[in-house]
């Protein structure tokens, strides 16, 4: 056992031996795959190239497109406090409207208000001023109508009522009056007789009915004798229109006969004449109104 321990083995290592073992294969030489490689390698470069390119492209893309919905969130909210803020102030405007609108409706009310009582004392002064003015010209009216008889041989319009008149209208005018004066003539019945020269005369005071002739006044006669007009009182309508115009205007007619004053005697023959004639004397007037517009 201790000998094996010690045996030494000695490997021949013979030349001819290591010849004669086959020698590895060599490569051959193929330029076609060479540069079917190399081809293959400068696609495959390339495509690494565009590969990046497109990572790096798709990562400002990327980038881009996180801005832009940024951009778009900002934008959002910006508006949607915009919009609350404007909501707001529309509340705001609307209740002021509002309240505006209430204030103008209760001037309103009051505008109304004042407007009514303002027109309701108004009318109430113009009805008192009305009745004032109405019994003041009444009263002229009176005193005019008091004294407005004529006599049995004048015209009716003459030159006595012309005066009159212009007095009348002087003072009417000086007040501001503007409306319209009324002159209405009224013949009375007298009881005549014909005198020696063939006119038309009064009887004597204790002569009867049996001794004149009282007047009988037919339509046309009565409305020929009742605007018998003067030459003065003629004149007078014309300056009369020129000097008032449309402010006074004057109103003639007659009622003739139909509306006397003055009850007559009792148409009886022994019936005294002159007291006949004093009835008629009373109903031959002129009737004065004043018409304020």
């Amino acid at each position: 056992m201790g000998q094996a321990a010690n045996d030494v083995v000695i490997v021949d290592n013979d030349p001819a031996a290591e010849s004669a073992r086959p020698a590895p294969p060599q490569a051959e030489d193929h330029p076609e795959l060479e540069a079917l490689e190399n081809r293959i390698e400068l696609l495959t470069s390339q495509l690494q190239g565009m590969s990046q390119q497109n990572e790096v492209s798709r990562g400002r893309t990327s980038r881009f497109q996180y801005l832009g919905l940024a951009l778009c969130v900002a934008l959002i909210g910006w508006l949607l406090l915009n919009n609350n803020r404007l909501t707001q102030e529309m509340a705001v405007l609307q209740a002021d409207k509002r309240q505006l609108e209430e204030t103008v409706s209760l001037q309103s009310q009051l505008n109304e208000t004042m407007r009514s009582e303002l027109s309701a004392q108004i009318d109430s002064q113009l009805e008192i001023s009305d009745s004032h003015n109405r019994r003041f010209f009444e009263s002229i009216e009176w005193a005019l109508n008091e004294d407005g008889q004529f006599g049995w041989d004048e015209k009716p319009f003459n030159d006595q009522l012309a005066t009159t008149l212009s007095q009348l209208s002087q003072n009417l005018h000086s007040v501001g009056f503007v409306g319209e004066i009324s002159i209405r003539s009224h013949l009375g019945r007298f009881c005549l007789v014909t005198a020696s020269n063939g006119e038309s005369a009064l009887p004597d005071s204790d002569a009867t009915l049996s001794s004149c002739e009282i007047i009988q006044f037919t339509p046309s006669l009565a409305e020929s004798m009742g605007t018998d007009q003067s030459p003065g009182f003629e004149r007078f309508l014309a300056a009369f229109q020129s000097e008032y115009g449309e402010d006074i205007e004057l109103s003639l007619s007659t009622a003739g006969d139909r509306r006397p004053l003055a009850r007559y005697p009792a148409e009886d023959p022994d019936t005294n004449a002159e007291r006949w004639n004093k009835a008629a004397a009373r109903n031959q007037r002129i009737e004065i109104s004043i018409n304020p517009y």
